[in-house]
């Protein structure tokens, strides 16, 4: 009796394991006679199609584990670069609580905020950033530098005058001593 798939396909038994099979080294039927693959697929349907179905979800499986390795090393490679964000955090404590006036930028927090803003590669995604907080860095000390050196001249000024006024009242006291006046016309 031969039997049949839900198709109307023959059927054909498995080989049996103790005898020879014609696939098996010791079968004497030259390799032109074995059956081809597309003779036991239609042999053994059910089993192909499983294979297929199997091989497919390995190949998905495989390339969304692929895709999700190489968004984790993209995320991961493409996130603020951690010079920048060591910066940015020096900076904020420093600053924070305090007022613009109160800020002085002749402390080492933002020489260090400036190494730090050096160490920041041009490729990395916080390049710009970085760049922009180090020319505001820079731009605030030299503002700073500029008001420092005005108060330096201010306090030489005022010195040089006080100076000035020392010596000019010195010498008007020697002249008194060396001539004294006698006469007063204004009393008169």
């Amino acid at each position: 009796m031969v039997q049949r798939d839900h198709l109307g396909r023959k059927i054909t038994p498995a080989p049996d394991a103790s005898r020879p099979s014609d696939d098996s080294p010791t079968s004497t039927t030259s390799p032109a006679a074995r059956p081809g693959k597309f003779e036991l697929s239609r042999a053994y349907p059910g089993q192909n199609s499983v294979g297929r179905a199997s091989k497919r979800l390995v190949i998905v499986s495989l390339l969304a584990l692929g895709g999700g390795l190489i968004y984790a090393v993209w995320s991961g490679t493409h996130g603020p670069d951690p010079h920048y964000l060591a910066a940015r955090k020096m900076v904020t404590r420093y600053e924070m609580g305090k007022s613009a006036e109160a800020r002085n930028f002749g402390n080492a927090v933002y020489r260090d905020a400036l190494d730090e803003l050096s160490q920041v590669s041009p490729s990395s995604v916080s390049a710009q950033p970085a760049a922009a907080l180090g020319a505001k860095i820079e731009a605030d000390l030299a503002e700073f530098e500029q008001e420092q050196e005005a108060r330096r001249r201010s306090k030489a000024n005022i010195v040089e005058a006080a100076n000035a006024r020392s010596k000019a009242i010195q010498t008007a006291h020697i002249h008194s001593v060396i001539n004294p006046v006698t006469e007063f016309p204004e009393c008169d």
